[in-house]
């Protein structure tokens, strides 16, 4: 006899639950309670037309240095000085950091013997800083060589009084004009070498995979909570995300990457790892570090931003990225300044001379602000263009716990700077290179491998792949404008 399956005295929904008979209400929505997560500094420089195919792992560069030298007291400090005659002598310096001889060489092609030569020559007014009025000497002349050169000058002007011990070694002493005697030859020409740097690539993968199983079960989500698109099946979730990880793989690498100067070989190929240097990285190497205390951000430290930037001769336009805790506190000490700034005068003026952008041009120009979404700040002579770095924050990489980059500040000029070696060829200040070579770019390739997918089978496990590849670098010139506010 079979078993019964009715009985009395128990409600309809306690056995109708029990056997799962009523069907669940659940949501057809994935909701993406974090976000999109970040991951866009390489749709930033995109956007901005920052990036540039190459068909090297490593591209060269050259950059202009200043033009005009300066020179140091060398070892012994001010070796005599003579106040009756203003006569007096110091040794050029060669330390590094502060070396005042270019190397040369008397045999061709290169290498040879070095010969050293130094900036300064026969009847050049040198100015010992002393406040707003340098002392001034002309340079008599000119003994001995490398690494002993005396420098013989006598002071232009004995009322102003010339302390010795105040120019100690590695002193900076410029060179402000020269003044030739009647009747006397033509100085010596001068030569400017070229400064040398490189910008690396980097291959950066992602891949998401599902059996057929998986591309057959039907999911209750069928569509995100954003404008991320439908939702066929699970799979497409992991699809999204892995393009997210490339994304994230490719942001990280371009700001906070580092050159593998140690050797990384893989096994199986024998090839060895290389990677890019980012531009946070670079303008440590290279650029200005001011160090501020979080939560004590002033105008001031604009100020003292600018008097690196003039040094330096920087462009109008700079460009400054922050993260959340120095976007928030830099904004609180502005509020007031920014009452007095003509912002509707500034965006207008910025946007047209940045991109292009003209107020007729309409939803072209709202869609590339959506992207770029910087803020003005004119100050001076410059125009700042702020904009907020969630990766700088990112609570899974570099805003973890012991990260202070929350609070870090990236300034670098907005435009392009000509090669020294090739005039014609603009360079961004700062942006993102990537491998091509013909038709083939590996800027972002995306590819499948379906063994269970409808089509062609090009694999024998019943799974498929969707794989994403990236061979990019980081791209910088002029790092020497780079700013950064380093939090203590």
């Amino acid at each position: 006899m079979a078993n019964v399956s009715g009985a009395q005295s128990i409600s309809t929904s306690e056995i109708i639950t029990t056997f799962s008979v009523d069907k669940p209400e659940i949501k057809n929505v994935l909701y993406r309670a974090l976000g999109k997560q970040g991951a866009n500094w390489f749709p930033l420089l995109d956007t901005l037309g920052m990036t540039e195919a190459v068909a090297q792992d490593i591209q060269q560069f050259f950059e202009e240095d200043y033009i005009h030298q300066t020179v140091h007291v060398g070892a012994g400090g001010i070796l005599s000085y003579n106040a009756g005659t203003g006569v007096m002598t110091f040794l050029l310096d060669t330390t590094n950091g502060s070396n005042d001889f270019l190397a040369g060489s008397s045999t061709t092609p290169y290498p040879g013997t070095p010969i050293y030569y130094n900036p300064v020559k026969q009847y050049d007014i040198l100015a010992f800083p002393s406040g707003s009025d340098p002392i001034l000497f002309s340079v008599t002349s000119i003994t001995g060589t490398y690494p002993t050169v005396t420098i013989h000058c006598t002071q232009i002007d004995l009322t102003q009084t010339f302390t010795s011990g105040n120019y100690p070694q590695s002193t900076e002493i410029s060179i402000i004009t020269n003044a030739f005697p009647e009747g006397t030859d033509q100085p010596v020409g001068q030569v400017n070498k070229p400064l040398i740097d490189y910008n690396r690539v980097q291959i950066v993968k992602s891949n998401a995979i599902w059996t057929g199983t998986q591309a057959t079960n039907q999911a209750w989500v069928t569509q995100y909570s954003d404008d991320s698109g439908a939702i066929l099946g699970y799979y497409v979730v992991g699809s999204k995300n892995a393009e997210y990880e490339l994304g994230l793989a490719m942001d990280t690498a371009l700001l906070f990457g580092r050159v593998t100067t140690t050797s990384i070989i893989d096994a199986t190929s024998n090839e060895p790892v290389k990677s890019t240097e980012g531009h946070i990285t670079r303008a440590r190497r290279k650029g200005n570090v001011i160090n501020y205390t979080s939560g004590a951000f002033s105008m001031g430290l604009f100020d003292t931003a600018d008097a690196i930037l003039d040094k330096q001769w920087a462009s109008e336009y700079m460009f400054q990225g922050s993260g959340i805790t120095l976007d928030n506190e830099k904004d609180n000490v502005l509020k007031s300044y920014f009452q007095f700034t003509d912002v509707n005068y500034v965006q207008p003026q910025a946007e047209a001379s940045l991109f292009g952008f003209a107020q007729s041009m309409g939803s072209s120009m709202e869609g590339a602000r959506a992207i770029v979404n910087f803020r003005y700040l004119q100050k001076g002579l410059r125009t700042y263009c702020f904009t907020r770095m969630p990766q700088f924050s990112n609570p899974k990489t570099m805003g973890i716990t012991g990260m202070t980059t929350p609070a870090l500040g990236l300034i670098a000029p907005i435009g392009t700077k000509p090669d020294a070696k090739d005039p014609s060829n603009r360079l961004p200040y700062f942006g993102m290179i990537y491998k091509q070579l013909g038709g083939y770019s590996r800027k972002t390739e995306v590819w499948q491998l379906s063994g269970a997918a409808p089509g062609q089978k090009v694999l024998s496990q019943d799974l498929n792949k969707l794989c994403f590849r990236s061979h990019i670098g980081a791209s910088a010139v002029g790092s020497n404008t780079n700013i950064l506010f380093d939090p203590s």
